[in-house]
């Protein structure tokens, strides 16, 4: 009698906890939502690093004579980065439609609650490094995981921020499918 007991409560448990499992989908998976508080898109970050390259080099070009051979390299290197800064990949229009984080005038905030930092399909390595202003490391990691809902478009490296820092310096190493490696800083405040 105590076996058959048994064999009747295991087997309910067994059916109820399927049925719990169809009803809520698969629970152990690592799902993650992006929302504005929770992300930084590496193309964004890449793009305000770009622009003030950019800038700096425009004022360094702007106070050298005319004939300094320094001049003709600087140049170049604006171009560069110029041509860098057109081949970024805007995720709208690849009909993506994320919720764009932290909207402020100069484009150059922390979410609050930053942990994940998204990449575009096309790269193939990434490190983030995270520093405090004082630039000691505070977060690193290089484990690049594709995001299914965005059908794979995108991918994301998860480095938890501490949401009472001041100030973060970010800096992303990557090599996209064309074999190139790009690096970019760039300091933000609260």
């Amino acid at each position: 009698m105590k076996t058959k007991l048994f064999i009747t409560i295991a087997f309910l448990s067994l059916l109820m906890t399927s049925c719990i499992k169809d009803y809520l989908g698969d629970t152990g998976g690592d799902k993650i939502e992006l929302n504005s508080e929770n992300y930084l898109y590496d193309g964004d970050l890449e793009r305000i690093f770009l622009e003030e390259q950019i800038d700096r080099l425009t004022d360094e070009i702007a106070q050298l004579d005319e004939n300094d051979p320094k001049i003709e390299k600087l140049i170049k290197q604006r171009v560069n980065f110029k041509d860098r800064l057109a081949q970024i990949i805007d995720l709208s229009a690849v009909g993506l439609d994320l919720v764009i984080p932290c909207d402020t005038p100069n484009g150059k905030c922390v979410p609050r609650l930053l942990e994940y930092f998204v990449f575009y399909k096309n790269i193939e390595q990434a490190v983030v490094y995270v520093k405090n202003i004082n630039g000691e490391n505070i977060g690193i990691s290089d484990k690049l995981t594709p995001l299914p809902e965005f059908k794979n478009e995108l991918q994301y490296i998860r480095v938890p921020v501490d949401s009472h820092a001041k100030g973060i310096i970010i800096e992303i190493i990557k090599k996209d499918d064309q074999g190139n490696e790009i690096t970019s800083t760039v300091t933000l405040n609260r």
